[in-house]
């Protein structure tokens, strides 16, 4: 459990407060702030607005009880459930742990969890696909073990036409069991949901902005024969994640990281000694809306 700072260092972190863009694709790292300590409706109002214009916002140096870090995050909306299994059968917690770590609690370099290492927006499975995730570094590895980011917004503007123009009017089919049996992962029936369409292009339900929304979920395209769809879904997706387009964050311990998974994909780097170090991050994701 983490100790709530006092009146005079709260108000020595607020003087301090300050957002440090990072690159000039996305993210920007914020300082001045304590995430275990109360935030005030001004405060969290200049982290929402740093949120929207830099899509993906890091805070160093953060200790969190379980309960301060969905309580940050249920600032932005509510907490999502998740419908994947952990190695006990059960639904993982709204707030759980993303590692490399098999079924048999052994160091593996195909854990139970392996969907991670692939590009894709959170929840694009859903219905109602998710708005933000959080991540918490809690073990790394010495070295390696990034994530990588995508920024959708910049890879669509970049499109050439007819082809931009021509996904404007698509919509995708996503599905869950195709993603995981990619990934490697074989599914219980409590599992498996049903496949969901989402437009290939949607519009930022708070900025505004137009971005791809395609991933590692995306499994055909309505209307279109399916080798011609996933040929199409590749393309864009390699036209997406070109270096131009890409953040990689390095991470530190207590780091804290959350995004903007309605403009952005991301996927784990495999560039670590998997077998020998951990990397364990806290997860959770909030809700958002329907992709329009």
């Amino acid at each position: 459990m983490s100790v709530a700072p006092s009146a005079s260092t709260q108000a020595a972190q607020n003087d301090q407060f300050g957002v440090r863009p990072l690159s000039p694709v996305m993210g920007a790292e914020v300082t001045g702030i304590d995430l275990s300590a109360p935030l005030s409706a001004d405060r969290f109002g200049q982290i929402h607005r740093a949120f929207l214009e830099h899509k993906l916002l890091v805070f160093r140096g953060q200790t969190l009880s379980r309960d301060e870090i969905l309580g940050f995050a249920g600032r932005f909306g509510p907490i999502e459930g998740h419908n994947v299994r952990g190695r006990d059968g059960q639904a993982l917690d709204a707030l759980h742990s993303v590692s490399n770590v098999d079924a048999n609690g052994e160091l593996s370099r195909t854990p139970h969890i392996n969907a991670n290492y692939y590009w894709h927006s959170d929840k694009a499975h859903y219905e109602v696909p998710s708005l933000l995730t959080l991540l918490y570094a809690v073990e790394l590895p010495p070295n390696g073990g990034e994530t990588e980011f995508a920024n959708m917004e910049r890879a669509y503007r970049a499109i050439p036409d007819p082809l931009r123009t021509r996904a404007d009017s698509l919509r995708v089919i996503n599905d869950f069991e195709y993603a995981m049996v990619n990934a490697g992962k074989v599914l219980n029936e409590a599992e498996k949901v049903p496949s969901v369409t989402h437009p290939m292009v949607r519009t930022h339900p708070e900025t505004g902005a137009r971005s791809l929304y395609i991933g590692m979920y995306t499994k055909g395209v309505v209307g279109m024969p399916e080798p011609e769809a996933q040929s199409l879904v590749a393309e864009l997706m390699g036209h997406a994640t070109q270096p131009e387009h890409l953040f990689r964050h390095p991470w530190q311990l207590g780091d804290v990281v959350i995004w903007d998974n309605r403009c952005l994909v991301h996927r784990a780097v495999k560039n670590f000694e998997i077998t020998r170090f951990r990397r364990v991050l806290l997860r959770c994701v909030v809700k958002g809306s329907r992709a329009v």
